[in-house]
């Protein structure tokens, strides 16, 4: 079963033609589930220490309000329990959505 959580809200401003990367800061794995509206690069990747990151580079010329919608899983590796003897070393994967209102500004 995966466990849901209630959406997590970033409000980021970026500067017209600049980057703006959100580092969700865990390995697992990040898909965009609603796309931002105004982009020239909105896309998720992995980064060097294998974090999953969001990068997000608006339209040429766009200055206004975006927003993206990112469903993230969390792989946790479970061990063995309160003295269990049966070996119980699955992977648990929990699930929690990310909105990102972005400011594109000047």
């Amino acid at each position: 079963m995966t466990p849901a959580q209630a959406a997590n809200v970033v409000n980021a401003t970026v500067s017209s033609g600049q980057t703006y990367i959100f580092n969700a800061g865990y390995p697992g794995t990040m898909n965009i589930s609603r796309q931002a509206s105004h982009y020239q690069v909105s896309e998720t990747t992995v980064d060097e220490s294998s974090a999953v990151i969001y990068k997000y580079i608006p339209a040429k010329g766009y200055q206004g309000a975006d927003e993206v919608t990112l469903t993230q899983n969390v792989n946790s590796s479970g061990g063995n329990n309160g003295g269990c003897s049966e070996n119980h070393s699955g992977t648990t994967v929990s699930s929690s959505t990310t909105i990102i209102k972005i400011t594109v500004a000047n």
